[in-house]
């Protein structure tokens, strides 16, 4: 992209973000009471009295009749009051989730709710996302990292997840298209199978109903074909391919509970004749004015099929839309009817997925998303991005029997919409790309939690913490300074600041002895990295280059000094002349910075983090999920001998202070288990954010750790929360209990962009 467009599009970045930063600072102000008349209607319920009132969703209503707006309000979920009403609905008669946008200084409240899209509840998935909407409360709760190469996808019973992770590898400076499958318990989230698939897989793999099997579209190209030879597969949940179909470009599926498959192929519908096989017959074709069936989505109990019939969509790959309509039928091809249309001229509502009851079937009405690039009319070479116009689309839910629904809602459709929760006190409409697979699943039953020996709140700042964080903080230009917040009067105390400006691109990773005397930090000179030693004054003790002619070492993670000896320190990197990929192989090794040698690398597998006990062995955690201990010896150390294992990765591993216990992140979330790996416990549970790297207090009592931004993928900026080491399924988010938020002296919450220390 050429540097004006971007700077464009900064631009245009900016413009947005400040037009709803000031309407967010419009929404706040004092609330004088409503009319008299206004007041009197809310009371008596009356339709009578009128008043400005306008409703806000996909399209805008506006009236000077109160009845009529509420009728708007009871469809659509959001009303827009005055500037400074205050409004409460009391009528039993009026049943409202959480659903009101207030504007311009209003405020509200509802009772007699039943959830904040009324009486849906379950949870809904949105696979390209790795999140699912819990529909009582309104919260995403994230389960894989929110990009599109992460595409997930529950079991009907809700007790197992699949995550598909696209272009899981690069081989030697090109893209190997080898695809993963992780299946993961939903309520730990812990891999439980995983296997690699050659080529790559299009869209959502998923569970058959009993869970012993996976289906997805697997796209062969080694057929030889550009597209590749995408046909629906059946695999084993080891990866063992046991049946593929006969058709090509197959373009959408979904398992009936009995074992059999229902799959579109070009205008035509197909269904499996036996379970868990894939020989077929037609059971539904349609004519190319009538268009393609796509999306399929079988009811709970198998006897219909709900689908889109797509008759367009963009031609660009910068704007995203699909014309469509929803239809429903029985699963022998009877019964056809039209489940969902738009007013709009031509009608784009896609995206079905049933609820568990079978009573309601998803529908996203009006997407149309991506931005169009305009040439300057008077400087060459000058390019002006441009937001695409129309509705964003929106999420509704329509009766499954019935009439067809015509959307967006007008106030006589029984569609309902879905919302997700802002904050405490508004909520807004779930607006779901065209590209997201959704399944529709029950709620889940509640985890039991456990608040651990966590400080009682006393009214002190950190309910009475003590000891001090150690962070990065932002210097004057590339420069980065080491800070020390004491947690007991939340006073940020600068140490001393690093100026050089290469810091830049490794600014994160400053870290702290346990005595708090040495830091650690790197120099990235013009792509050439140096470990850097520092007194507490900021005084340089050592300098080491990371490349010569035998190795090049990218470091990845925050260098670890021994607790016996601090001339020693761990340092995980990648070596980029290993040979094996353009990432390089991940690897640890122990140097002595004072005399500048090493001592010992640990090249027998890959690794991706390392941590002292306070003996002095090393607890290593291996790229493919096993803990291993090398052990402290008289000329050096030990090979790492096997202690455990999970079927991924554990990262950001740490040794407790104490010596027992050990943390990590692990599928997002903070885990605690002993050395040998017994006493598995998770500290937190899914939410809105991840959770990682995990720091112990001096004493070994509580963990400290970083809330991980939805929006950032790098993991690295983050806010600080602190737990009791013996807790389990702390929740953070909605209600948030057992967990205390690190704060500064000036009552904010700790942000910090990198890795801390806790001494």
């Amino acid at each position: 992209m050429p540097v004006n467009l971007v700077m464009t599009y900064r631009l245009l970045l900016i413009v947005v973000l400040l037009h709803f930063t000031n309407d967010a600072i419009a929404e706040k102000g004092e609330d004088p009471l409503l009319s008299s008349s206004v007041r009197q209607a809310l009371a008596d319920n009356e339709c009578s009295a009128s008043t400005s009132i306008s409703i806000s969703g996909p399209r805008s209503y506006a009236s000077s009749h109160f009845c009529e707006a509420i009728k708007q309000i009871e469809t659509l979920g959001s009303v827009e009051i005055t500037p400074g009403a205050n409004v409460t609905f009391r009528s039993s008669n009026l049943v409202f989730g959480n659903q009101f946008r207030v504007f311009s200084g209003g405020r509200f409240s509802v009772q007699s709710l039943t959830g904040v899209s009324r009486y849906l509840s379950g949870r809904l998935f949105i696979s390209n996302e790795g999140r699912y909407l819990d529909l009582s409360s309104g919260e995403y709760v994230l389960l894989a990292p929110n990009d599109t190469e992460h595409t997930i996808h529950p079991s009907s019973d809700g007790k197992e997840y699949i995550e598909t992770i696209e272009n899981y590898r690069r081989l030697r400076n090109e893209w190997w298209n080898k695809d993963a499958i992780f299946i993961r318990t939903l309520d730990t989230g812990l891999v439980v199978d995983r296997f690699e698939i050659p080529e790559s897989l299009r869209g959502a793999a998923k569970l058959s109903p009993d869970r012993s099997l996976v289906a997805a579209i697997w796209r062969d190209e080694s057929s030889g074909e550009s597209f590749g030879d995408e046909r629906l597969t059946i695999f084993s949940r080891n990866g063992e391919v046991l049946s593929r179909s006969s058709q090509r470009r197959i373009t959408s599926f979904d398992w009936l509970p009995d074992g059999r498959l229902v799959y579109t192929v070009s205008n035509t519908i197909y269904l499996t004749i036996q379970p868990n096989s894939l020989d077929s017959i037609s059971i539904k074709s349609f004519t190319s004015s009538q268009g393609e069936p796509d999306w399929i989505a079988a009811s709970p109990g198998g006897e219909r099929i709900a689908f889109e019939l797509k008759t367009g969509g963009s031609p660009s790959p910068y704007i995203r839309y699909r014309n469509a309509t929803l239809w429903v039928m029985d699963i022998d091809g009877d019964n056809l009817r039209l489940l969902a249309t738009s007013n709009a001229d031509t009608p784009r509502v896609n995206t079905p997925a049933w609820s568990p009851d079978g009573n309601w079937v998803t529908a996203v009405e009006g997407h149309v998303s991506g931005v169009a690039f305009v040439p300057d009319p008077i400087e060459t070479g000058i390019w002006w991005v441009t937001p695409v116009g129309g509705p964003p689309g929106a999420l509704y839910a329509v009766p499954a029997d019935g009439q067809a629904a015509i959307l967006p809602a007008d106030g006589t459709s029984t569609a309902q919409p879905i919302f997700r929760a802002v904050d405490a006190e508004s909520v807004t409409f779930v607006g779901p790309g065209i590209s997201s697979r959704m399944k529709w699943i029950p709620s889940a039953v509640e985890t039991n939690r456990t608040m651990g020996n966590l400080p009682a709140d006393d009214g002190t700042l950190n309910q009475g913490l003590s000891s001090n964080i150690y962070l990065n903080g932002s210097g004057d230009g590339d420069s980065t300074a080491a800070q020390r917040i004491n947690l007991a009067d939340g006073v940020v105390k600068q140490l001393f600041i690093l100026t050089d400006d290469d810091l830049d691109t490794v600014r994160d990773l400053i870290y702290v002895s346990h005595d708090a005397q040495l830091f650690s930090h790197y120099f990235d000179e013009i792509g050439q990295y140096a470990l850097y030693i520092y007194k507490r004054d900021g005084t340089a003790l050592a300098g080491l280059a990371l490349e010569s002619d035998n190795y090049k070492m990218i470091p990845k993670n925050p260098v670890r000094f021994s607790p016996r000896d601090t001339n020693l320190v761990l340092l995980p990197y990648r070596n980029l002349l290993s040979g094996s990929d353009n990432f390089g192989n991940r690897y640890v090794t122990v140097i002595n910075w004072n005399s500048k040698l090493f001592v010992k690398h640990f090249q027998d597998r890959e690794y991706v983090a390392a941590d002292w006990t306070p003996a002095g062995d090393i607890i290593l955690a291996g790229k493919e999920g096993g803990i291993y201990r090398a052990s402290a010896t008289a000329d050096g150390f030990s090979e790492p001998s096997l202690l455990f294992s999970f079927k991924e990765a554990a990262r950001d591993l740490t040794v407790s202070p104490d010596g027992y216990q050990l943390a990590y992140h692990l599928a997002g979330q903070i885990w605690v288990s002993n050395l040998d790996g017994t006493g598995l416990r998770r500290l937190t549970t899914p939410a809105s954010a991840f959770y990682a790297m995990p720091e112990w207090s001096p004493d070994s009592k509580h963990l400290a750790f970083k809330e991980i931004d939805d929006d950032d993928q790098s993991m690295d900026l983050g806010w600080l929360w602190v737990v009791a080491a013996d807790a389990e399924n702390i929740r953070i988010g909605h209600n948030t209990q057992g967990a205390i938020p690190l704060m500064k002296q000036s009552g904010e919450q700790v942000r910090i962009f990198g890795s801390f220390s806790w001494r």
